[in-house]
């Protein structure tokens, strides 16, 4: 099966028409301490959360615990004591988010001499998404190495997006009346503020 044709079948609601893309801000509760915080609420659509939690740059990133593609993680013991990248996306197999994960696969060294720390989060369950990993490896320009180095979180029920506010109040619902991941780049610094973020929305290609 061809990965166009994959991406039909798993994702069909991201693989019509494209949106302009933009940078909006991202939404957690403000009132979070520095200390670890797990999810563990069931997902919600982003127009039932409180109106005050929207995160403001600067603003505590809270951890969770999930698992991935790399087995149980925990953001806060990903990352460590430095920098972090988290990128966002709507789900396995589709070409557009195939091209995201390889370009930081590709970029993984420059992140690397620089001690930050990636990670990648993906709306489908642990197993779509390592079927989907030789894929990403073969879309990397350049790259000749053997498979991703960096974790994806399996967010299959949103939990995660939801409480680091990658998922917009008017965000489109998949087939199965989950709401569509965006599109995000989040830097966390190693105070576990967030620093930079860029968002666009799922149909975005």
């Amino acid at each position: 099966m061809k990965l166009q044709d994959a991406a039909s079948s798993h994702c069909p609601d991201v693989s019509r028409s494209c949106l302009s893309s933009q940078i909006i801000r991202s939404s957690v509760p403000r009132n979070l301490s520095t200390g670890p915080q797990t999810v563990s609420t069931a997902a919600v659509h982003p127009s039932e959360l409180p109106s005050d939690q929207t995160m403001l740059l600067g603003d505590a990133v809270p951890d969770f615990e999930a698992e991935s593609t790399d087995g149980p993680l925990s953001l806060y013991d990903h990352l460590g004591s430095g920098w972090g990248l988290l990128s966002s996306h709507v789900c396995a197999f589709h070409p557009v988010c195939t091209s995201e994960l390889a370009s930081l696969q590709f970029l993984l060294p420059e992140f690397t001499k620089r001690e930050v720390k990636v990670i990648a989060l993906c709306a489908d369950a642990v197993e779509p998404l390592k079927k989907w990993l030789p894929d990403v490896v073969k879309k990397a320009k350049g790259g000749n190495e053997a498979a991703v180095a960096f974790p994806i979180v399996a967010d299959k029920e949103r939990e995660v997006a939801m409480r680091l506010g990658l998922i917009a109040a008017d965000a489109p619902l998949d087939e199965a009346g989950m709401p569509l991941m965006s599109r995000t780049i989040l830097v966390v610094d190693p105070d576990r503020r967030g620093r930079v973020t860029n968002k666009d929305p799922p149909r975005t290609g």
